[in-house]
């Protein structure tokens, strides 16, 4: 009895020491649960006994929910590996395609429904666009409710998540049109800076938030901030490409926007942005319409692309004057009033639009759209040459008072501008203002060497004071063909000069010159002067060379287009028929 008494307690103590071994290995697994990364506490789960992984209701559940964490975390790695080839794809249609492949291996993955958001969002924008080419020209209808509604779901997923929040607000604004839009935008801004006060989302929130305000300054140093917090937030050196773009900074915008691109080949704004920076900063005019190209095959109704290309598609002098064909100008303005009916607010597409219509010589037409290109541009990198090209137009149509006051805007902001000097100083000269038109005409020549117009002004001065400074005259003219060899008022006032000087072969030739590139008139630079004097001065220096037929040709020519009451149609007459008489003599 004493045995069977020891062999009962010894295998009751076998039993105990096998009850805790099995409570220690459940303890150390519910330990792992809570403390170890899902997967490897599963690993943990699956090697207890099965006695205990089905036996026992804890285990069994913890298990269950372990297997259920598991699965969820490779639908999730599926999604993200689907979402990670967006960068690689141009086509809207395959980019939505994938990202509904990703909802559907992980319908809680928030941040697919915020692709597709944006996806679709281009998709709206280029049925819009179809919607308004097919009705004459009316303005698009906008829809976007399928992204706001794959951002609700988003929401609904992962409700904490700020970023959320700033794509909502981001696809707002791109919309534009809604006059609630922007308020609805600030609100969602405001939400993601108060959800993560110190994050860098939150930071790029700011600076969006003071750029609606048109505070640049403020908006950089939050995107600094935001960089400096989260170097891989690629919205953040988007954001501040597009703020250093409107304070004329395109050097620094370049280097945003192409380290945005090399991060996410699928921006289309990031494309449109580098393409303006590179227009810009660097006169880079073909990698810029590789860039535009990129941008409108990612979002074809991306309007700052649209302008953008309307801008680089015509080709100009270095003057500003349109050399395009009439093709590619009509080119130009089908890119710039498509982007127009997208956004009216793209100050580029305006510009194209004054231009296009100065060089078909519609000069009021090409004041109102650049007129409204100042109104949009006022708080963009191109708000002086708005103004520029608005001066420019005023002088050229007369409008003296105008042109002087859109100078002095540009000259305060860009004091340097030798381009507007030289304007406000012709219209000094028109007011003969001498003293003032010479110091600015020098000051300008100082700060741009290579500025004909600079010098051509100076030297029709010199032809406006008395005494006539015609030595001078000549060297200025003579300075201005040599930096602009078409320059067809140089040639014609140096020749004027000559004539004075009684230089009558050298005058001849230049007058010959300038009667040659009058043809350069509305696709180059502008001739300012009349036909008709052309052949007076012509004309005298035949008749002072005794050249009679010469003469009587072209001061008949001058006789034709001279406006009645020409104050030298008396003298001219009185030559013809001087040149008659000596022609007749020498027939006998």
């Amino acid at each position: 009895m004493g045995a069977a008494l020891v062999l009962a307690l010894a295998g009751g103590g076998v039993f105990v020491l096998r009850a805790r071994a099995r409570e220690a290995a459940k303890q150390q697994f519910l330990a792992a649960v809570r403390s170890e990364p899902p997967r490897d506490a599963l690993r943990v789960g699956e090697e207890l006994e099965e006695g205990l992984r089905t036996g026992d209701a804890e285990v069994r559940e913890a298990l269950q929910a372990l297997r259920e964490r598991v699965a969820a975390l490779d639908r999730r790695a599926e999604a993200e590996k689907l979402l990670a080839g967006l960068s690689r794809l141009d086509d809207l249609e395959a980019r939505l395609a994938l990202c509904t492949q990703a909802i559907e291996k992980d319908p809680d993955y928030a941040r697919a429904y915020v692709e597709r958001a944006r996806v679709r969002f281009a998709l709206a924008r280029r049925e819009a666009l179809r919607d308004a080419g097919a009705g004459a020209g009316s303005p698009p209808r906008l829809s976007i409710e399928e992204p706001l509604e794959d951002l609700g779901l988003a929401v609904s997923k992962d409700p904490n998540d700020p970023a959320i929040f700033y794509v909502r607000a981001d696809l707002r604004l791109m919309a534009g049109r809604d006059p609630d839009a922007r308020s609805e935008a600030k609100s969602d801004l405001r939400r993601v800076e108060r959800a993560a006060p110190d994050s860098a989302l939150a930071a790029l929130a700011a600076g969006r938030r003071k750029a609606l305000e048109n505070q640049f300054a403020a908006a950089i140093a939050d995107y600094d901030r935001a960089i400096e917090k989260d170097p891989g937030l690629i919205d953040a050196y988007l954001a501040r490409a597009e703020a250093r773009a409107n304070r004329g900074d395109f050097a620094g915008a370049l280097s945003d926007a192409t380290l945005a691109t090399e991060n996410d080949a699928g921006s289309a704004r990031a494309f449109a942005l580098r393409a303006e920076a590179r227009a810009f900063a660097k006169n880079d005019i073909r990698g810029a319409r590789a860039d535009i190209e990129r941008a409108l095959r990612l979002d074809p109704a991306l309007g700052a692309a649209l302008a953008l290309r309307s801008y680089v598609r015509l080709e100009r002098d270095r003057d500003d004057f349109i050399t395009s064909s009439d093709e590619e100008m009509q080119a130009a303005l089908r890119d710039a009033q498509q982007a127009l009916r997208l956004d009216d607010s793209l100050v580029l597409a305006h510009l194209t639009l004054a231009q296009v219509l100065h060089a078909r010589g519609r000069i009021s037409e090409a004041i109102s759209a650049a007129t409204k290109a100042v109104q949009v541009g006022e708080f963009t990198g191109h708000a002086g040459a708005a103004l520029l090209c608005r001066a420019r137009l005023y002088a050229q149509d007369g409008v003296l008072d105008s042109a002087d006051l859109d100078l002095d805007r540009v000259l305060q902001r860009d004091p340097e501008n030798a381009r507007a000097m030289t304007i406000k100083a012709s219209i000094l000269v028109e007011r003969k203002q001498f003293s003032e038109a010479k110091d600015l005409f020098e000051q300008a020549i100082e700060r741009d060497p290579n500025l004909h117009q600079a010098y051509f002004g100076r030297g029709y001065l010199s032809l406006m004071v008395d005494p006539r400074n015609y030595t001078k005259a000549i060297e200025d003219f003579s300075q201005a063909i040599g930096l602009r060899p078409d320059y067809a008022d140089a040639y014609f006032y140096r020749g004027v000069a000559y004539h004075d000087r009684n230089r009558f072969a050298d005058a001849i030739e230049d007058m010959k010159r300038a009667l040659e590139l009058r043809e350069t008139k509305g696709k180059g630079l502008p001739v300012s002067y009349k036909l008709h004097d052309l052949y007076n001065v012509l004309g005298t220096c035949h008749y002072h060379r005794q050249e009679w037929a010469l003469a009587k040709r072209y001061l008949e020519e001058y006789v034709k287009l001279a406006p009645v009451g020409s104050a030298a149609l008396t003298k001219v007459r009185t030559r013809l028929k001087e040149c008659e008489k000596n022609l007749a003599g020498q027939k006998r």
